[in-house]
């Protein structure tokens, strides 16, 4: 532990220098009008991906030893090379940020409420990866509230979608559609956010061991116990794009429930574990329960 510690202290600030770094050299990029986010320079893009093995290192610290990075393919995928998408992904552990940023190599954005946005060091991450910051329970903004009316968390989201649809060289965007993180072997209700626009999402499947899951603990506690975990085993499961059919355009939650099936499936979770109609903790304790 004391060992890991010491790892953490020297990583952390080599992580927040390299974001500075990535954040200074925005001064010489070409900025957009009314406000819209520009894509990455390529020397951004390269400083922000050498944080890649630090994040290795810093999730390494927390047990998450072997990273098992799987793709699924079909038929349509070479069609559908070159198709912006949005990631969408279940929510397990407060280090699935950091983990598919390992598995892009930082190359990717997210969405955040807009005080974590504000935090210390959080602040650096969410500039470095123009998070889209969401305030509140029902607005949201892209950038800093300068005066103009606040979006919804969907409509910051939509507008996002519809940017990197003109501009395929923005960060792609990574949605947990449950919205908090529960035990590892459930599904908990997707919200819509990422679907009502109706552009193609590509799922990702986060398998982890169940003791890996942020369920019912305080912060400290559950930092605590990952950090003294020696050995832990994660896959990174990659299916197909998915492109929604007219129906699944025009009705959203409908998009959101086949695109849950279909992780689903790939988790291989039975009925009972996976809820279309529950949006909290319900499920997720019930199945923490049932694995102790």
């Amino acid at each position: 532990l004391p060992i890991r510690v010491i790892i953490l202290l020297i990583t952390c600030p080599l992580i927040w220098l390299i974001y500075r770094l990535t954040i200074c050299l925005a001064c010489w990029s070409p900025r957009a009008d009314s406000g819209l986010l520009t894509s990455l320079s390529r020397a951004q893009k390269t400083v922000l991906w050498l944080n890649t093995p630090l994040y290795r290192i810093l999730v390494f610290c927390f047990g998450i030893v072997c990273i098992r990075v799987r793709k699924q393919k079909s038929a349509q995928d070479c069609d559908q090379k070159g198709v912006p998408y949005t990631i969408v992904a279940n929510h397990v552990s407060m280090f699935d940020g950091p983990l598919m940023g390992v598995v892009l190599g930082c190359q990717l954005t997210g969405v955040a409420a807009n005080w974590v946005t504000k935090l210390p060091f959080c602040s650096t991450i969410a500039k470095g990866h123009h998070v889209l910051a969401v305030g509140g329970k029902k607005d949201a903004t892209v950038a800093p509230a300068d005066g103009h009316a606040t979006k919804s968390a969907t409509d910051t989201i939509i507008e996002y979608q519809h940017q990197c649809a003109a501009d395929h060289g923005l960060l792609p965007l990574l949605v947990f559609p449950e919205g908090f993180t529960k035990a590892a072997r459930c599904l908990l209700k997707f919200r819509t956010g990422a679907f009502v626009s109706g552009e193609p999402v590509r799922p990702v499947v986060l398998c982890y061991p169940e003791r890996m899951a942020w369920v019912q603990k305080s912060i400290g506690k559950h930092l605590f116990f990952v950090l003294t975990q020696w050995f832990n085993y994660v896959e990174v499961v990659w299916l197909p794009l998915y492109v929604p059919s007219s129906e699944e355009k025009s009705n959203p939650q409908l998009y959101a429930n086949n695109v849950q099936a279909l992780m689903a499936v790939a988790m291989g979770l039975p009925k009972k574990l996976v809820s279309t109609t529950i949006d909290n903790a319900a499920l997720s304790i019930a199945n923490a329960n049932l694995i102790k």
